[in-house]
């Protein structure tokens, strides 16, 4: 993933979003929260760590690009326009190619409701 294209590429588009990195040298996933108080993030995807919510419902919309999302162990082959929702318990993670979505939590997304799986 190309970072500094995605980051200011994200901080042009939405100035007032938190950029969020899963790894500042070698980041998988970049997350914009753009409406944190109402679960709406701008993610930027190669790959993510499975994990699963307790309470949380996410809803993915893929803007650019396509994504493959496994929700218990079922693949999902996305692409620009689909939209798919994940609920609660499911547990999840995605593979992309600095593949963009909305992300939308219901309730918003916390990190005491963020589980990661075992490898």
């Amino acid at each position: 993933m190309n970072k500094v294209e995605v980051v200011n590429k994200l901080k042009e588009l939405y100035p007032k979003a938190n950029i969020v990195l899963n790894d500042e040298k070698n980041p998988t996933e970049i997350v914009a929260e753009t409406e944190p108080d109402k679960g709406k993030a701008i993610a930027v995807i190669d790959k993510s760590a499975a994990h699963h919510h307790n309470y949380t419902k996410e809803r993915y919309i893929i803007q650019r690009g396509s994504l493959e999302l496994f929700v218990d162990g079922t693949k999902h082959d996305l692409k620009e326009g689909d939209v798919f929702d994940i609920e609660p318990g499911q547990v999840h993670y995605a593979i992309g190619n600095q593949t963009w979505f909305e992300e939308i939590s219901t309730p918003p997304w916390s990190i005491e409701d963020h589980f990661l799986e075992e490898e």
